[in-house]
């Protein structure tokens, strides 16, 4: 290992260590001392290396290796806070799941001693890049892992409530999105080179180091090793001595992969990986989605079906004979990735029958969220919905790209042949636009605003909903648009968008109760709201949606004891619904202390969601039950987490909502720890909350939640 440079050392001692840590536990005696003895002869050895390398995971955690660990640590009491995280968040980046989850574990414990520090570089006059990286670092993880590694899920969002619900007007932490033109539908060779490469850099090359399994490994390393003869790289570009005589195109090319994809990348220049089984067939009936089981299932499944049909020399040779190869038991990124520009292939090239059968896999996605019976199909079917709806931006995409290339390259013809284009001029018939156009114009707006308001995905909503008003509006056989206004309203609503809900309202001819209704629940007159729920009960005492209505106004109000009295007047007259009242009064029972009746109403109620879960925690606390506590957080903390992958990682501001419950239930985690400091850490241990609380996005809707949690949490812990 002398030959080694440094750098390249440090990395692999970064690695031996993190997994001699994974296994650690489940090694015998004999096993902990001759890891030890590894550990002790390596430092030995590289102790300069090591010194200068802070990538070393720390064995703290190891009370074996305590002396150890002492000696490895001393930089850490040197370095500066700003400095160790960087590091962390470097080690968190790395695509090997146990580095990922050595560097989240020493995180977590970062956190936690930095808090402050942590503040200040949120609080700063423009929040720290630093913040935004790390919520960036968290994101993707949990959207890496949240299907394959559920420790590493767990300590993601775990540090992602450490951290806090950063206000998104601070930073958005929104992701870098990689764009690929493919105006040409892959029958440009430089363009099918330029996705090639892209592909590699941004997905196989990352999926290819993460890789446990060394079959999986194998078939990545054949794909990355058939791109790179298909983008034209051989080993002539290693060979330095040429000089000038080598292909400098392809020098350049290669010089557009950064530094450690090449590194990955060299060996394979020379490789002769070869696959001799046969690629698997795909028998699939349309559509695919019903008879699959998992999202899973579902994105392999149709990933593979769509890549059997692709178009094209180039296109088969992407997909078809290299792709396909590595979709099936492999990281969904590589499908997620792949799979929009395969279906925009299927579209523009393909036959009448391919394009059916995409639309009919659309529809039946979008079809699924309203009729989920369970949470896991609800949970499926969200995940799907959003890789429809990547789907739909791409061709969305394409179409406006196509037609404003199409414009550019007339106005060009008009100016060499010093002419103006002509506001009436023909315009030829484009069949690949016709048909992407006519797939986007088959899904009906309706049900894409339906199904985009039920992932919480409201804008999109919006967008969608306001074009299904424009088709009503000029229909001349419409009747009332009521409804539709109403539902403009209540998308607005969601969107905290009072405006938006005062302009729409100028379209009503009358106001009605359920206008009124969300005018007021918008502009937070609770009791005004309770007043319309109980005149609309009075006609109709059986209407569910009312009475769910009535009871949100009641608490949101802040009358919980009205709320719970209210819940058993209903109990009473309608058994058949207890459940569902049940499931509403768990928060207002641990809000007033009430838990003996919670107690009641956890064991009455439907048993799952949030407010299940969260009633269960705060119950384990009163009663002190520590275990069924830790129980309840890590339930609650899944459910969030799972919550988040469902509203969307593209940025901190779409999955805020789920980011300001685990901010309040850190909180509560932090309360319970609190309760066994003296009474001037507990001071300060308040403080560090209140902190916390500044960081959120100022407005009621979250900070009134988070607030109430930590009285709750408090007030049971005194009392006790």
């Amino acid at each position: 290992m002398k030959n080694y440079q440094p750098a390249e050392v440090g990395a692999m001692l970064a690695h031996m260590i993190a997994v001699f840590m994974q296994i650690w536990s489940k090694c015998n005696a004999r096993e902990k001392d001759m890891i030890k003895l590894v550990i002790q002869d390596v430092i030995g050895l590289f102790e300069e290396v090591i010194n200068t390398d802070y990538s070393i995971p720390s064995l703290s955690d190891i009370p074996e290796l305590e002396q150890i660990a002492k000696r490895l640590n001393g930089w850490r009491e040197k370095a500066a806070p700003r400095f160790v995280l960087e590091l962390l968040l470097r080690r968190c980046n790395n695509e090997t799941a146990v580095i990922c989850h050595r560097g989240l574990v020493e995180l977590r414990q970062y956190l936690a001693k930095q808090e402050p520090f942590i503040h200040s570089l949120i609080m700063a006059e423009n929040c720290d890049k630093l913040i935004t990286q790390l919520l960036r670092c968290l994101l993707d993880i949990v959207a890496k892992y949240h299907d394959t590694d559920a420790d590493i899920m767990a300590l993601a969002v775990d540090c992602l409530g450490m951290v806090g619900a950063v206000d998104p007007s601070r930073t958005d932490a929104a992701k870098e999105v990689v764009e690929i033109n493919v105006q040409g539908n892959f029958e440009d060779a430089e363009e099918c080179v330029t996705f090639a490469m892209a592909l590699i850099e941004h997905r196989l090359v990352g999926c290819f180091r993460s890789a446990t399994d060394t079959k999986a490994q194998g078939y990545l390393a054949w794909a990355m090793q058939e791109l790179l003869v298909f983008c034209g790289f051989t080993a002539q570009i290693l060979d330095t001595s040429k000089g000038l005589g080598a292909d400098q195109i392809m020098l350049r090319k290669w010089g557009k992969f950064s530094k450690p994809v090449r590194e990955t990348l060299t060996p394979l220049l020379t490789s002769k990986y070869s696959i001799t089984s046969a690629p698997t067939l795909v028998e699939t009936e349309y559509p695919i989605y019903l008879n699959q089981k998992s999202y899973r299932d579902w994105l392999q499944t149709f990933t593979l079906a769509t890549m059997k049909e692709a178009q094209g020399d180039n296109a088969r040779k992407i997909f078809t004979l290299i792709c396909s190869r590595i979709i099936k038991d492999q990281d969904l990124r590589i499908a997620n990735f792949v799979l929009p520009y395969a279906v925009l292939n299927v579209i523009i090239s393909g036959s009448d029958s391919h394009r059916e059968n995409i639309r009919q896999e659309f529809l039946a996605v979008l079809e699924s969220i309203e009729k989920a019976k369970t949470d896991q199909d609800a949970a499926k079917s969200r995940l799907a919905c959003q890789s429809v709806f990547i789907f739909i931006d791409c061709l969305a995409k394409w179409l406006k790209q196509h037609r404003r290339a199409k414009i550019e390259h007339k106005q060009m013809l008009a100016k060499k042949a010093n002419r103006f284009i002509a506001a009436d001029e023909n315009e030829e018939s484009d069949p690949a636009e016709m048909r992407v156009a006519g797939l986007l114009s088959a899904l009906p707006s309706k049900l894409m605003s339906d199904a985009s308001f039920k992932c919480g995905s409201y804008a999109r909503a919006l967008f969608y909903w306001e074009q299904r008003c424009r088709e009503v509006e000029k229909d001349p056989t419409r009747h009332d648009m009521s409804f539709y206004y109403q539902h403009w309203q209540l998308i607005y609503s969601h969107l905290e968008e009072p405006d938006g809900i005062e302009g729409i309202s100028a379209k009503f001819t009358y106001r009605s109760f359920e206008q009124q209704i969300l005018e007021h629940e918008t502009a937070g007159h609770w009791s005004a709201a309770q007043s319309c729920f109980e005149m609309a009960l009075a006609t109709d005492p059986c209407d569910l949606k009312m009475q769910k209505g009535l009871l949100n106004s009641i608490k949101q109000a802040g009358h919980h004891e009205i709320f719970l009295h209210q819940v058993d007047n209903l109990t009473a007259l309608f058994p058949e619904n207890a459940q569902v009242y049940s499931t509403l009064a768990i928060e207002s029972c641990w809000m007033t202390d009430k838990c003996v009746e919670m107690e009641t109403y956890l064991n009455r109620s439907e048993k799952s969601g949030f407010e299940y879960a969260l009633g269960n925690a705060i119950l384990a606390l009163h009663d002190g039950n520590n275990e069924m506590f830790e129980q309840g957080i890590s339930a609650v903390q899944k459910m969030l987490g799972d919550a988040i992958i469902a509203s969307g990682t593209d940025s901190s501001r779409q999955c805020y909502d789920a980011l300001a419950k685990l901010h309040a239930v850190q909180d509560l985690k932090a309360i319970q720890g609190y309760l066994w400091q003296d009474p001037v850490q507990r001071r300060a241990s308040m403080s560090l909350l209140d902190e916390r609380l500044k960081c959120m996005t100022p407005t009621p809707k979250y900070q009134q939640f988070c607030l109430a949690l930590r009285r709750a949490a408090i007030h049971m812990l005194i009392c006790k």
